[in-house]
């Protein structure tokens, strides 16, 4: 009875290693951690310089209201806001960009000067380097 205890649980220990493992890597492609600076201003009220965020770096379609990091155009770096509507007041050019799907993403901290759609114009989806899910 015990051989055969043996002989059922050791290949089930094996899957549940493995499984341990891929759930890991996953885990690890899938999610991030980041904070930002402190001693920064932080664009969005809803994040304090410091916090650390838990970002999906592969997020579902966004949504307004959604905080994002997404790509400086200017830079190798990333910069943070939500997603917004876009203003009705929005050159033809501009307009044309959203209805083809690119976002309008703004800061909501009037105190800390940033670089989002105001002055950058619609973001492309393909920019955006991921969702922050909550922060810590």
């Amino acid at each position: 009875m015990l051989e055969l205890a043996r002989r059922f649980f050791k290949p089930l220990r094996i899957v549940l290693w493995v499984g341990v493992i891929a759930a890991g890597v996953y885990l690890m492609v899938r999610f991030d951690l980041a904070s930002l600076p402190k001693g920064s201003c932080s664009p969005l009220l809803a994040i304090s310089p410091g916090d650390r965020m838990w970002i999906d770096r592969k997020p579902r379609e966004p949504m307004i209201g959604d905080m994002v990091l997404f790509e400086d155009p200017g830079s190798d770096r990333y910069l943070l806001g939500r997603i917004v509507e876009a203003p009705d007041a929005l050159t033809p050019q501009a307009r044309g960009m959203i209805d083809a799907g690119a976002l309008w993403i703004e800061g909501d901290n009037s105190g800390c000067a940033v670089r989002d759609s105001r002055l950058l114009g619609p973001i492309k989806p393909d920019k955006l380097a991921g969702r922050v899910i909550m922060t810590l």
